[in-house]
């Protein structure tokens, strides 16, 4: 168990919950183990605590190299699970690399198919590349939807918010026969993520929710 992810897990869902009210729907869709790509979308700043801070399991995550650029953040993100890729270096293939290592570790993979945070909040177009990294893995993805967290923390805010309601939506897994048209298919991969991101965008608040 790594106690610092647990430790920071814990505060963080406190956190939510106290001022922004979060819920979360859906975690029994979460599988206990093995392998598993969470495919969320990326609207603010908080979403990757959002994501991972009521899972009843750990995950990892990738973020930019530079974040990793002071003593403080090269100790702690390492031990949240988080590992530095540089991609204005042009270095994806390192974050090609370790996300099938990951998966072939039995791991669950949190990615964000936009590649960056929404300007205004709606989905944006996915990147090929993360439906070259389903379908090569060939792992189930669990489709995320977070709504709310964009007034609260999104790229235009300095500081974030602290007035608004967070949910956070985990829909049913998404099986490689429910997104990969196979390999014989023109636009494999890219076929594979929109469905990917049709599934990110298929995700609700349940009707008979808390307002």
């Amino acid at each position: 168990m790594n106690i610092v992810y647990r430790i920071s897990s814990t505060i963080m869902r406190h956190f939510f919950s106290v001022i922004y009210r979060t819920t979360w729907y859906g975690l029994e869709n979460i599988p206990n183990d093995g392998p598993l790509i969470v495919a969320c979308n990326h609207v603010s700043f908080f979403d990757p605590p959002l994501i991972g801070c009521s899972a009843h399991r750990d995950f990892s995550y990738l973020a930019r190299e530079t974040l990793m650029g002071n003593p403080i953040s090269a100790w702690l993100l390492p031990r949240l699970n988080v590992v530095g890729v540089d991609r204005e270096g042009g270095k994806d293939a390192k974050a090609v690399r370790h996300v099938l290592k990951s998966l072939k570790a039995g791991r669950a993979v949190v990615i964000f198919p936009e590649g960056t945070r929404s300007h205004d909040g709606t989905l944006q177009s996915a990147k090929a590349g993360i439906g070259l990294l389903a379908c090569r893995s060939g792992v189930p993805v669990l489709p995320v939807r977070v709504f709310g967290a964009f007034n609260a923390f999104s790229r235009h805010h300095k500081l974030p918010s602290l007035r608004g309601r967070i949910k956070v939506v985990y829909g049913r897994p998404l099986q490689p026969s429910d997104f990969d048209p196979g390999k014989k298919a023109t636009d494999r991969y890219q076929i594979a993520i929109d469905r990917i991101m049709e599934a990110i965008a298929r995700q609700e608040i349940p009707v008979d929710s808390e307002v």
